[in-house]
């Protein structure tokens, strides 16, 4: 497989909580070349996947607070890795850990892509690597207060995934974690 570059984003809230997407990422979306996008919805208007669609073939899920048509759950397959997409929604409490593990064995992923909590995590569990990019506006949530913007960069190659997490604070930061990949399976 030759390197791949995805970009995860969710949780956009425009325009019920945000009015548009902060600039400094905007621009960093637009000037980079992904191979794929992969949303966890709660988008709440076809703005974003306007946006989205013009940049990268996207897979997009439908966020409890979306009115947009959309599926539920997607996968992605890159083998020898299949990566899920799922919002969140149902999984109480939000981004419980045990509770992805069974969605991600479910849809038989390697890869577990959530948002909802607005929140961004990157944790390997049981082999699974699981990833919640946060809100691309810093929108408030159910269960969160107004946060930082965040967005999650993926590269995947045939002996490593590199996971960026970029966070927006008073300039754009960047935190980089590498895992391995042996006998097809995720370490770290």
């Amino acid at each position: 497989m030759n390197g791949k570059m995805i970009l995860l984003l969710g949780d956009t809230h425009i325009p019920d909580r945000v009015t548009e997407l902060p600039r400094q990422l905007k621009s960093f979306v637009e000037c980079t070349r992904f191979d794929f996008i992969l949303s966890t919805g709660d988008l709440t208007s076809q703005v974003v996947l306007s946006w989205m669609q013009k940049m990268a073939p996207l897979k997009v899920v439908k966020g409890n607070m979306d009115y947009l048509f959309l599926p539920e759950e997607e996968t992605l397959h890159l083998p020898p890795f299949k990566i899920g997409l799922i919002h969140g929604t149902g999984i109480w409490p939000r981004g419980d850990t045990k509770q992805l593990l069974k969605v991600a064995k479910r849809l038989d992923a390697n890869v577990l892509v959530s948002g909802h909590t607005h929140r961004p995590e990157i944790t390997l569990s049981e082999g699974v690597l699981l990833l919640n990019p946060g809100s691309l506006t810093g929108a408030w949530g159910g269960s969160s207060d107004w946060g930082s913007p965040s967005l999650i960069t993926l590269s995947i190659s045939e002996k490593e995934v590199r996971v960026h997490l970029f966070v927006l604070e008073k300039e754009l930061k960047r935190k980089e974690e590498i895992f391995k990949i042996k006998s097809g399976e995720i370490v770290s």
